[in-house]
This record gives C-alpha cells, structure tokens and sequence, in this order.
C-alpha cells in the first residue's frame, strides 16, 4: 500500500507502537507517558527552581496543622482552613503564571498532562507561612464532555437541554495533592472539599452558574475521591478510546497529517474530542483497522452538586433563582479524616516525609522503588 510521504517500513513501525502500547494495563500506560513526559520536558533549571520551593516541607505542614488545632481548641484568631488561598493565574499575582502550573503539573503528579480545547481555569492551593506561600496542591477545571453515558442518565436530561445547559457544569481534570500532604493528611480529599470557594472563580471569569462538577478516577472505580460525602459514584466511562502514540511518534505523524490532510484536520478541530478525531483520521489514512487501536481502560466517574436541585435546574425544571446551594461543611470532616489517617501511618510506620518533585527519570524512578511499583 502507497500513501503519500511515507514508507511501508514507517506504517509497520507505528502499528508496532501501537500494539505495545496497547499491550499495557492502565497503570503500565500511566508510568510509560510520564516517562515520555519526563524525557520530553524542556523546563530550564531556574524554572525548576522557582516550582520547587512553593513545595512545603513536613515541618511546614506540621506548623500548618498546628495551627488548625490551636484554633480549633482556642477558637481565637483567624481559622487557617478559612484563610487558605486560592490563585488563579488570571488573577495576576506576581508569579503565579500558567507556565508555573504546567511546570507543577509536570512535575509534582505520576498521571502525564495534556490540556485540550475550550475553557479552562488553573488553581494554586495553599497557606501563607511566615508571608511565603506553601503550595498544598493543584487544581484545574475545564468543559465538560458533550456526552457521557452515566452523567447523562444520572441527570436525566434530553438532547436540547444538554446542549442548552452543558456549559453549568465544569470537569475537575486535575486535581493534585503536593507530597508528603497528600499522602500524611489525605491532601486529594481536602482539595475536593474546596468546590464552592474554586467555582466561584470559573463563574466570576466566564459569568456562568455552575452547579455541578464531575471528575474521573485515574484507573478504575477506586479512587481517593472514595469517602467524600458530596461526591457521589455514577458507574464508569465506556472507556473505549483510541491510542495515542508517544511524543516523537506523534510529533512525526501529526506533522504528517498537517501536510497532507489539512483540510480533513479543519473539519475534526471543531468536534467534542478533537485529539480522539484527529487520531481516528490518521488510522484511517493509514489504512489500520479501529478495533487493535482502542484500549478498553474505564474510569470511575464521579459527580459534586452543589445545589440539591441541581438535576432538576439542568433540565429545565427550576429556575436560576430557585437554586437551594447544597451545605458543604467540610472542616469538621476533614480534620477528622486527618487525624485518623495521621494515626493509622504513624502506628504502622508509614509517614512520608520527603517531597514528590520529578526533574528527571532518576527521581520517578526512585519513588516507583519506593512503592513497590518499579
């Protein structure tokens, strides 16, 4: 078979790829494109620098949860968990640039990165120590799927009030807890109790109500968002998806698409999942079948109302003004959580203590050991 600009041997190697890639469970693909994200990485040092010293050390975090505890037995001063700061870099604080957060996300989270279309908005999560803010840990949201089978059905909305009133839900597609906070102190589940007080970023940016947020597990049904009171389990993702080559494989064949099929490229942009398109496209161009291109890895998908009538608003059945917000009093709940969690790793021995921060191969590789998932 000719196809213009490329060799029989080059259709052989990438179908190759592809079956390797195919070959691994969720968590063999997860390691495999954050060792490509790593080697791939151009972020010079002083850049490295200035995301590593936001990370708070154990002792840090151990002042910061004293001070949740002196309050909460003295209820005298400022409480900390109401004085958490939340930066957007829309905010326009010295330093707090969307290049800093893609660093971070690179950096600080196992799971690789890839930002898509549409809207989105990036958070820092943290608390001010002696005026040096230290980083508790990452957010971003960004539009919801067009179509998602359990969100769907859970809603029970039809085809126009979709369309219609998508844009009130946002999807949590990061959310990373900073190390050894996340681990010590069940970090993830803190950040997801901040909904109320991140949306409202999102709202004030795009002037849209949002009501509900949904997120997915990274590998299956169990997740840390498991335990949360407000987030509730809605089934899986399909979880049918076509695969990605690795970066110098797409940067190649992506670059071959733009030469030859540019036109065909123009119609897919605009599709609810552009990448999956533009993947389909060159498959089909290349003559492979569907079928050995698709892995099969579902994800759990989760949702947070944050009104009790929030399904009914979405389909149409409530008005704006009618909205009743759902209580999310999750300091209590946490803290206990927390200490628990705190209790239970000092017995067994298993507190970490040092700090998650990947600058190159060796240190993903020292913290895979380290789990036991070398």
């Amino acid at each position: 078979m000719t196809i213009t600009g490329i060799s029989e041997l080059q259709r052989d190697e990438l179908r190759e790829h592809l079956k390797y890639l195919k070959s691994l469970d969720s968590q063999e693909l997860m390691l495999v494109q954050k060792q490509d994200e790593i080697t791939n990485a151009e972020f010079s040092k002083s850049r490295l620098n200035v995301a590593k010293k936001l990370l708070p050390t154990t002792a840090e975090l151990d002042q910061f949860w004293s001070s949740i505890i002196q309050y909460r037995v003295k209820k005298d001063g400022v409480n900390p968990l109401d004085d958490i700061q939340i930066i957007s870099p829309d905010d326009e604080i010295d330093g707090f640039t969307n290049e800093l957060w893609t660093t971070l996300r690179t950096t600080i989270s196992s799971f690789e990165y890839s930002s898509g279309p549409g809207r989105s908005q990036k958070y820092f999560v943290g608390f001010n120590l002696k005026n040096k803010f230290r980083l508790l840990g990452i957010v971003s949201f960004a539009s919801d799927s067009q179509r998602l089978l359990v969100r769907d059905e859970h809603i029970g909305w039809d085809d126009q009030q979709r369309s219609r009133n998508r844009e009130h839900l946002v999807n949590m597609n990061t959310c990373v807890a900073t190390q050894p906070f996340g681990h010590n102190r069940l970090g993830m589940k803190f950040l997801c109790s901040l909904m109320p007080q991140l949306v409202t970023k999102w709202e004030h940016k795009y002037d849209t109500k949002i009501v509900g947020i949904t997120t997915t597990s990274i590998h299956g049904q169990s997740s840390a968002y498991n335990g949360i009171k407000w987030w509730k389990q809605l089934g899986t993702s399909s979880g049918s998806q076509f695969i990605k080559p690795l970066r110098d494989e797409w940067s190649f064949w992506n670059g071959w698409l733009n030469e030859n099929y540019a036109d065909e490229l123009d119609e897919v942009s605009g599709q609810s999942s552009p990448l999956q398109a533009k993947l389909k496209l060159l498959y089909r161009c290349l003559g492979f079948g569907e079928k050995d291109l698709k892995h099969e890895h579902k994800r759990g998908v989760l949702m947070c109302g944050l009104y009790d009538n929030w399904r009914e608003f979405l389909r149409d059945e409530v008005k704006i003004k009618q909205l009743k917000p759902t209580k999310i009093d999750w300091q209590d709940w946490w803290v206990k959580k927390s200490r628990q969690r705190h209790e239970t790793l000092t017995k067994k021995n298993e507190l970490a203590d040092d700090i998650l921060f990947y600058e190159n191969l060796d240190d993903l590789t020292d913290w895979l050991e380290v789990r036991g998932l070398d």
